[in-house]
C-alpha cells in the first residue's frame, strides 16, 4: 500500500512497460501468449467503467473551466473591456438576491447546527464558534452570529447565481462538445415483485435504488415520476430499497414501505415518507399508515416483528452487485446513470429519449476532431493546450491500473487452464498442489489459531455470551455453516486451514505467473500513460546534496504527517549514498487537517533564515506530538538560534505567504497528499530507498515501484 497523508486523494506514480511502443500490436490486443490473446472486449465492463467515468468527469470539469475562461476573455475583448468589467456589467448587475432567500439558508444552517450531535454538550458560544468554522469564518465581536452567517450565505448565493448567469451566456453562444461519455455496463436487474409505476411492457425501465432518509432521493423522486408523465406509456419506474447505514431510521422506513406495498399503497406511502424525512420514527410511520387507511394492526405487527428485514437486506445485497456507492442509484434499461447537475429530470431525459430511439441507452456524441479540438465556444476552439498540465494524469493512471489488473486476472486464468491441460490435471490441482505448495504447516496453523484466539478473547461482543451462544456467533463471524457431523473445534480448524491455504496461494501467485509467462511466451501490451513533467522551482528553497546533481528530488511535505516523518530517514540514506548525483529540495505542503502544521512550516522558514533549516526540520519530525507555538520557540532555543529574532519572525507570520505559495504551487502540480515526490519534475509513487535507487541509477540498482513490477510481469 502507498502510504501518505491525504489532502484529497493520492498522487499516482509511473512505471516501466514490458513491451516497447514499437513492438506493440493493435491497441485492441492487451496481452498475448502462445495459444491465445486478451482483447479490450474481454475485460469485464463493470470493473473498468468506474475508472473510465472518473476520467471522463475530470476531463469534463477541466474543459468546462477552460470554456468559461475563454468565453469571458473573448466576450470582454469584443466589448473592449476587461474581464472584471464584463462580469460586473453583464453578470453581477443581472443577479438579485432577496432577504427571504438569505433568511431561508440561515435558518436551514441554524437547524443543522442544532441537530448536530457533536455540538450537544457545548455552550452556546462554543456552538457558534464551531458553526462559524464550518463556514470558514471566525467570531467577529463587531458583528453577531446571525449577521456573519447571513453575510456568508448572501455571498455564496451571489457567487452561485453569477456562475449560473455565466453558464446561461455560454449556452447562448453556441457551445459544442466533442467529448464522448464512456458506455456503462448493462446489468440484468430483477424487477418482478417490486413496486412499479407504468406499463410492464414499456420500452424503457428506470430502476431506482433509494433511501427514504436521503435528501437527494427525495429530490429525485418527483423527477422520476415526471419522466413517466412526460413519456406516457413508454417508461416504467421500479423501486428498490437501499437504506444507508448512516441513516438510522431508513432501514425501518424501508421495511414498512414493503408492507405498504403488500397492502397496495406503496407509492402513496413513498410520497409521505419523502415529504417528511425528519420524522421517520416508529410512531411517525404508524401515523402515516393510519392516514392512508392501511390495516394498522397488521402494520404494527410487521413493524415490531421486523417481518420484512430480510427482504430489504436482499435489496441491499442485490444493489451491491451493481456497484452502488450512494443513493439514489438510477439505472436506465440496466445501465447506471448519474445526474451531472442535480436537476434529475433534465439530466436523465436525454438518456430516456435515446433509449426510446434504439432500445438501449447510449450517448454517442461527435468524436474528438482530428485537430485535437475538445470543444468550441462562439467559434473559438478549446484544445489540450488550454488545460492545466497533467490535469488528467491521476485518473488516466487509475484507469490504466484497472485495465492492467483485469488483464492480469484474465491472463492468469487462461495460462493456468493451458498449463493444467498440458500437464493433464485440473486447474485447482495445479494451483494448490503442483505449482504452489499450499499445505498448512503445523507452525502456520498454530500461529493462525493464536491470532484467532486473540481476536475472540478481545471481542467485547463475545465476552458476556454463554458458551453455546458464543460458539454460534464465532461460526457466524467466520462464515462457517454449522453441521451436526463435525465438532465446533473441527469446523474452526478447518476454516483456519482454508485461510492459511488461501494466503499461501496468494503469496505463490507472482512466482507462478512469472514461470507461466515464460513457458507460454506471454506479453502484456498495456501502455501506461506518460506522466507530466513539471518545471518546479527549486532555487532559494532548502536543499541537500550537490547543486550539479543530475537528479533533483523535490519533496512536498507536512511536518505533522507521520508518513513524511518515515521518509526522513529514507531521504537521508539517499543523499548519503548518492551525494554526487542527487539534490533533495524541500517544499512546504501543510494539510488543512493538521492543526499545527502551518505554523510549524513558518517556523522552519524562520530557522532557515538563520541557516538552520535542516536541523530544525529534524527537530520537528522528531517531536510531531508537540508542535504548538511555544514548542516551536523552545526548539529554536535548543538549536542556539537568535530567539528574539526567531520569535519576532514567527509571531508576525513573516513567512505565512511563502508557505501558502508552496501549497498553491503543489496544488498546481496536482499534489493531493504528503509526502509527494517529483524526480526531475515527474511525480513518482515512491516510499523506499530501493525505489529511489532504481530511479536514480536508471534501473541498475534498487527495485522499481510496485506498479512497475506489475507491468513487468508481462515478460520480455
Amino acid at each position: 500500500m502507498y502510504l501518505l497523508c491525504v489532502y484529497i486523494s493520492t498522487v499516482c506514480g509511473c512505471s516501466r512497460l514490458s513491451a516497447t511502443r514499437d513492438s506493440m500490436p493493435a491497441a485492441e490486443i492487451l496481452a498475448e501468449f502462445r495459444g491465445g490473446e486478451i482483447r479490450e472486449s474481454d475485460l469485464p465492463r463493470a470493473e473498468i467503467f468506474k475508472a473510465e467515468y472518473a476520467l471522463y468527469q475530470t476531463k469534463l470539469a477541466r474543459i468546462n473551466e477552460a470554456i468559461e475562461k475563454k468565453f469571458l476573455e473573448h466576450a470582454a475583448q469584443k466589448r473592449g473591456m476587461s474581464v472584471e468589467e464584463f462580469l460586473k456589467r453583464e453578470v453581477t448587475s443581472h443577479v438579485s438576491i432577496t432577504d427571504e432567500e438569505v433568511k431561508k439558508e440561515h435558518l436551514k444552517f441554524v437547524e443543522s447546527v442544532k441537530d448536530n450531535p457533536r455540538f450537544k454538550n457545548l455552550s452556546e458560544q462554543e456552538k457558534e464558534e464551531k458553526a462559524l468554522a464550518r463556514l470558514g469564518l471566525k467570531p467577529n465581536f463587531g458583528k453577531s452570529f446571525e449577521v456573519l452567517v447571513k453575510e456568508k450565505f448572501r455571498g455564496l448565493i451571489s457567487k452561485r447565481r453569477e456562475r449560473e448567469e455565466v453558464q446561461r451566456l455560454i449556452k447562448a453562444s453556441g457551445l459544442k462538445f466533442y467529448l464522448t461519455e464512456p458506455e456503462p455496463p448493462v446489468y440484468d436487474i430483477p424487477t418482478d415483485g417490486h413496486p412499479t409505476l407504468g406499463p410492464a411492457k414499456a420500452p424503457v425501465t428506470l430502476v431506482v435504488f433509494s433511501d427514504f432518509q436521503c435528501p437527494f432521493c427525495a429530490k429525485a423522486a418527483p423527477a422520476l415520476k415526471k419522466l413517466i408523465d412526460t413519456y406516457p406509456g413508454k417508461v416504467r419506474l421500479v423501486f428498490r430499497n437501499y437504506p444507508l447505514p448512516m441513516h438510522k431510521d431508513a432501514q425501518r422506513a424501508a421495511e414498512t414501505a414493503v408492507h405498504a406495498h403488500e397492502q397496495g399503497k406503496f407509492w402513496e406511502y413513498h410520497d409521505l415518507l419523502f415529504a417528511d424525512q425528519n420524522n421517520l420514527e416508529a410512531g411517525d410511520l404508524k401515523r402515516y399508515a393510519a392516514r392512508l387507511g392501511l390495516d394498522v394492526r397488521q402494520f404494527d405487527q410487521a413493524l415490531r416483528s421486523r417481518k420484512y428485514e430480510v427482504k430489504v437486506k436482499s435489496d441491499i445485497e442485490e444493489g451491491s452487485k451493481y456497484r452502488i456507492a450512494g443513493t439514489p442509484a438510477i439505472y436506465i434499461n440496466g445501465q447506471p446513470r448519474r445526474p451531472r447537475t442535480g436537476d434529475y429530470f433534465a439530466d436523465l431525459s436525454p438518456y430516456v429519449e435515446k433509449a426510446l430511439q434504439d432500445g438501449k441507452v447510449t450517448q454517442k456524441v461527435a468524436p474528438v476532431s482530428p485537430s485535437g479540438v475538445l470543444a468550441e465556444i462562439d467559434g473559438i476552439p478549446i484544445t489540450e493546450e488550454d488545460l492545466p498540465q497533467g490535469a488528467f494524469y491521476e485518473q488516466e493512471e487509475r484507469l490504466y491500473q484497472a485495465r492492467l489488473e483485469q488483464t492480469k486476472k484474465l491472463l492468469e486464468q487462461r495460462l493456468v487452464a493451458l498449463a493444467a491441460q498440458k500437464r493433464g490435471i485440473s486447474p485447482d490441482s495445479l494451483l494448490y498442489h503442483r505449482e504452489i505448495d499450499t499445505t498448512p504447516m503445523p507452525q502456520e496453523l498454530k500461529t493462525q489459531y493464536e491470532a484467532f484466539q486473540g481476536y475472540v478473547s478481545g471481542n467485547p461482543r463475545l465476552m458476556h455470551m454463554g458458551e453455546e451462544e458464543r460458539k454460534k456467533e464465532i461460526l457466524k463471524l467466520l462464515k462457517i455453516d454449522s453441521s451436526p457431523s463435525r465438532t465446533f473445534e473441527d469446523a474452526v480448524m478447518q476454516k483456519l486451514s482454508e485461510i492459511v491455504r488461501r494466503r499461501k496461494l496468494e503469496q505463490g501467485r507472482p512466482g507462478l505467473m512469472t514461470r507461466l509467462m515464460g513457458e507460454f511466451k506471454g506479453r502484456i501490451y498495456l501502455e501506461e500513460p506518460r506522466p507530466p513533467v513539471y518545471d518546479i522551482a527549486t532555487n532559494g528553497y532548502p536543499a541537500l546534496g550537490s547543486e550539479r546533481a543530475s537528479v533533483t528530488i523535490v519533496e512536498f511535505a507536512d511536518f505533522q504527517c507521520p508518513f513524511c516523518q518515515q521518509a526522513v530517514q529514507t531521504l537521508n540514506q539517499v543523499v548519503a549514498r548518492y551525494a554526487d548525483r542527487v539534490r533533495v529540495v524541500f517544499r512546504h505542503f501543510p494539510l488543512p487537517s493538521h492543526t499545527y502544521a502551518q505554523k510549524a512550516h513558518e517556523a522552519a522558514e524562520c530557522a532557515n533564515e538563520q541557516g538552520k533549516f535542516w536541523a530544525y526540520h529534524d527537530f520537528l519530525f522528531a517531536n510531531q506530538g508537540a508542535l504548538g507555538v511555544e514548542d516551536l520557540k523552545r526548539y529554536a532555543a535548543s538549536l542556539g538560534l537568535d530567539t528574539d529574532r526567531f520569535n519576532q519572525c514567527l509571531n508576525t507570520g513573516k513567512y505565512a505567504e511563502k508557505v501558502k505559495k508552496d501549497v498553491e504551487d503543489g496544488t498546481k502540480y496536482h499534489v493531493r497528499g504528503t509526502p509527494t515526490f517529483f524526480i526531475n519534475g515527474t511525480p513518482q509513487r515512491i516510499q523506499t530507498f530501493e525505489q529511489f535507487a532504481w530511479h536514480i541509477t536508471g534501473g541498475k540498482e534498487g527495485k522499481p515501484v510496485p506498479s512497475a513490477l506489475l507491468a513487468a510481469a508481462g515478460g520480455g
